[in-house]
């Protein structure tokens, strides 16, 4: 290949330091990144990726691990360093500068009170030239007249994450190293995405990009090599025809669940009833417009749409967080006094747990607003989301991203609420482990007879489990109706909204 290296992962083996312990995560990495090359590192939850991309750029404290062996090379014009042995200040001008990370979780990125443009043009250590940006924001489908004075919380996750990579591209880095980048988007907005990612990439003087996934089928189409990674291990390596996903193939039961047949399921009660429902952040601008939505115990209703299309912001007005311009609904509660018995599952973990605290401290601290019972009943919680007692003492970070979005349920839970609400829960994770969080929800609802509402953009997985579906398009709900209506709908956008194409 005719190309310059940029980056050379070799022989990196690591351990993770936890309570005085050494725990391997990664072990014998080899790999190089080309300039103009994407290269695709894959794998399972839990497999090592993001921990080896954190350790490429720096984010993990250098005191929370320790390299066996082997070095991780930066290469470019101005010669080759090895990353692990510089020092922290030489280390941050170098990745500050000619390395950019574009996160899993992008609303980790944005400050949440300060605006979405003036964030964007203060990367830190670099120079971000406004015009550039905002053209690069528009190539993305984004449109920065309407959405550069808005704060991260008033964009869906897609328009966060398609903002960090215009600022990404517009400041030229050499490396790019993009985590999970289209876990927030659509399927239709994860292939235009992918596209323009790889345009900028094999442009003259384009920058490698280390891009880790776990969909293999989404991320072929743009991969000039991949490697396979399992437990920490490289298991294989080569262009993407020679490549095969070891991965297990899930096998969720779907519409019907596990629960245990004795168990009789009680009358459905109403526990949602929102009639004729506008908001929106700015008066006479609504976001939403004169929905209608009904929520019954026992039931498990899934909300999809395309990235921008209302999902979480009608989750936010459910919860009050929106502001509320009209609705019909006698009964209806204060948007300024949230319903006790309605929790919220975010669609990163991040935002409901505290990076500092174990999940011991973690679940403590919220059962203390929960029924008394609440901390008694803790292992038995754990167990239910799939958790056990020898996870307690663990950080966030030491958890995988599907072990991260159970403790976030699990504390959602521990109020004991007859409304749970997800938004994109499952985004950022592999498809076995999305189908074992539909279950969980699926569980919940036959057997300890909650309403659970579900937002997501993957909307053949909402059409196995839920009993009812949604389909919002431009803050409307278009479509409403059982998974087996839907699937006699044919419109070309509820195709798009499947993955499939168009007519």
């Amino acid at each position: 290949m005719n190309r310059p290296e940029v980056l050379n992962v070799e022989n990196l083996s690591v351990d993770i330091l936890r309570s005085g312990q050494r725990n391997p995560v990664l072990r014998n990495i080899n790999l190089t990144v080309y300039r103009r090359e994407t290269h695709v590192l894959i794998g399972a939850s839990g497999s090592g990726k993001t921990t080896l991309a954190m350790i490429i750029s720096g984010i993990i404290p250098r005191d929370l691990y320790e390299v066996v062996s082997g070095h991780v090379w930066f290469c470019n014009e101005a010669g080759k360093v090895d990353l692990l042995t510089l020092d922290w200040t030489t280390r941050q001008q170098v990745t500050g500068q000619r390395i950019n990370m574009i996160f899993q979780e992008p609303a980790t990125a944005f400050n949440p009170v300060r605006k979405v443009g003036r964030q964007l043009l203060e990367a830190p250590q670099q120079a971000v030239d406004e015009e550039m940006l905002q053209s690069r924001a528009r190539s993305l489908g984004l449109d920065p007249a309407a959405l550069w004075d808005r704060y991260p919380w008033q964009l869906s996750g897609g328009q966060q994450q398609r903002f960090l990579l215009a600022r990404a591209l517009a400041t030229t880095p050499d490396l790019i190293l993009a985590d999970e980048p289209t876990s927030a988007l659509d399927h239709h907005h994860q292939q235009e995405f992918l596209r323009d990612l790889s345009k900028a990439v094999s442009a003259e003087q384009g920058p490698g990009l280390l891009l880790i996934s776990h969909d293999r089928d989404l991320v072929s189409q743009i991969a000039d090599t991949i490697t396979e990674i399992e437990e920490g291990r490289v298991i294989h390596q080569g262009p993407p025809d020679e490549n095969r996903m070891t991965v297990a193939k899930s096998e969720h039961l779907g519409r019907g669940g596990s629960h245990d047949p004795s168990i009789k399921p009680e009358a459905p009660r109403e526990l949602l009833k929102i009639r004729n429902l506008s908001a929106g952040y700015e008066e006479d601008v609504p976001v939403l417009h004169e929905l209608h939505l009904n929520l019954y115990s026992g039931e498990l209703v899934g909300i999809a749409g395309s990235s921008g299309s209302g999902k979480s912001s009608l989750l936010r007005a459910i919860l009050g967080l929106m502001p509320w311009q009209s609705s019909v609904e006698e009964e209806k509660r204060s948007p300024d006094a949230r319903p006790a018995h309605i929790q919220l599952v975010y669609q990163d973990p991040g935002r409901s747990l505290n990076p500092v605290m174990s999940l011991s401290q973690t679940m403590r601290e919220w059962a203390r607003a929960a029924h008394p019972d609440a901390i008694r009943s803790l292992s038995g919680l754990l167990r239910e989301v799939g958790l056990d007692e020898g996870m307690l003492d663990r950080l966030p970070h030491m958890f995988s991203g599907g072990q991260r979005q159970r403790m976030a349920i699990a504390r959602a839970l521990l109020t004991q609420p007859e409304v749970l609400l997800a938004d994109e829960p499952f985004s950022n994770l592999d498809a076995n482990l999305r189908d074992q969080v539909m279950q969980i929800f699926l569980d919940l609802t036959r057997q300890k007879n909650m309403g659970v509402l579900v937002v997501a953009h993957d909307l053949p997985r909402l059409e196995r489990f839920c009993d009812r579906i949604l389909l919002l398009k431009e803050g409307r709900i278009m479509w409403e109706g059982t998974p087996d209506q839907l699937s006699e709908q044919q419109e070309d956008w509820i195709r798009e909204l499947r993955g499939e194409h168009a007519h």
